[in-house]
């Protein structure tokens, strides 16, 4: 049985990396390599564990840590597809209420945090629609606000930039992403419900209720893919 390389390894490992990896086997002999960065990356420890497994053999305590990793990122992953799925269904969930859907940026946006999840009628805003589907699915407020009430564009980047992930690149956007759209704080907000080059999404972004559309629909730039799902 041949060890998977560590997914998130480059695919061609960067020199400081080989004599980091060297000066650490010396037992630290002499000077720290001065080009290996002072906090080093995730994928690197488990590089070292993958090349240590791979050369001492299989039931050796390396090769036994690497594939109980190996296994915990599958589990992690799994939840993570889990959880995608649930925001999409929740976002086409809407899109199939859209008479029931109503747009509002009132007090009554956040109605629906005191209520059952589905309940009909429903009253929000864009960033409170793409929250929505995180308080349905039971995922962590995309806003980091504990859902204590529903935030809004600049919440939304605030809390991608401190605890996930901001892109421009649109392609590298995942189902259940949410994006905002427009300069400085965002003018509007949209969840990701297929990824590719031109990611498809539903968007409630007035009383029409939500829709689905090709994020190039909207020109209106730049769009910034807030990525909290890990």
């Amino acid at each position: 049985m041949a060890l998977p390389r560590p997914r998130r390894a480059p695919r061609r490992i960067p020199l400081w990396a080989w004599h980091l990896d060297a000066w650490i086997r010396s037992g630290r002999k002499g000077p720290r390599p001065s080009r290996a960065p002072k906090r080093l990356p995730a994928w690197f420890h488990w590089w070292r564990l993958w090349r240590l497994a791979t050369a001492k053999g299989k039931g050796s305590w390396a090769w036994r840590t690497y594939l109980a990793h190996l296994h915990a990122q599958q589990d992690a992953q799994q939840r993570l597809d889990a959880a995608r799925a649930s925001l999409v269904k929740w976002a086409k969930w809407g899109v199939a209420h859209t008479a029931e859907i109503h747009y509002s940026m009132g007090t009554n946006r956040d109605d629906y945090l005191h209520e059952s999840k589905g309940e009909l009628p429903l009253w929000t805003d864009c960033s409170g629609f793409v929250t929505y589907c995180y308080w349905a699915t039971g995922l962590p407020d995309p806003s980091g606000l504990a859902y204590r009430w529903v935030g809004f564009t600049a919440t939304l980047l605030e809390n991608a930039a401190k605890n996930g992930h901001i892109t421009f690149n649109l392609a590298l956007a995942r189902p259940g992403d949410p994006i905002v759209i427009g300069p400085g704080t965002g003018d509007h907000a949209v969840i990701v419900i297929e990824s590719g080059p031109d990611p498809l999404v539903v968007s409630h972004g007035n009383e029409a209720g939500p829709q689905v559309y090709r994020s190039s629909v909207d020109t209106r730039e730049p769009k910034r893919v807030c990525q909290t799902l890990r």
